[in-house]
């Protein structure tokens, strides 16, 4: 740290107020200005840098331990398993309340009843 920062770390800098400049602006304000761009622009540079740093260590992390492969894949397995379980089940019941709607149509209600009656049949044979 050097010292002039170290002096004026705890004060905060005053910014002149709107009737206090020139028509125009001041030419200090547009280098302040392009001073706090740069410095942005830099700190995003070593955010940036720093995230692909990390990203490279877990993938190396990854690759070097076979536990942890095999742990995230079971867990990945596990997770797509119980997504389609799930989801599947809701459709299946979508589909069921909607075509026990149709139930009173000639045609189709006949064909629906026959599939009803298979799956009552079904659900009381014994295991």
């Amino acid at each position: 740290m050097d010292k002039t920062s170290g002096a004026t770390q705890g004060k905060k800098k005053k910014l002149p107020a709107k009737s206090d400049l020139p028509p125009g602006g001041s030419e200090g304000e547009s280098g302040e200005l392009a001073a706090r761009q740069r410095k942005l622009r830099e700190l995003e540079e070593r955010i940036a840098r720093q995230i692909s740093q990390v990203e490279l260590l877990d993938a190396l992390y990854t690759l070097t331990s076979p536990r942890r492969v095999i742990w995230l894949n079971f867990l990945a397995g596990i997770s797509r398993g119980l997504g389609i379980t799930i989801g599947a089940t809701i459709v299946f019941f979508v589909v069921v309340v909607l075509l026990r709607h149709f139930v009173t149509l000639p045609v189709i209600g006949k064909f629906i009843a026959q599939i009803l009656d298979f799956v009552d049949v079904y659900r009381n044979l014994p295991r």
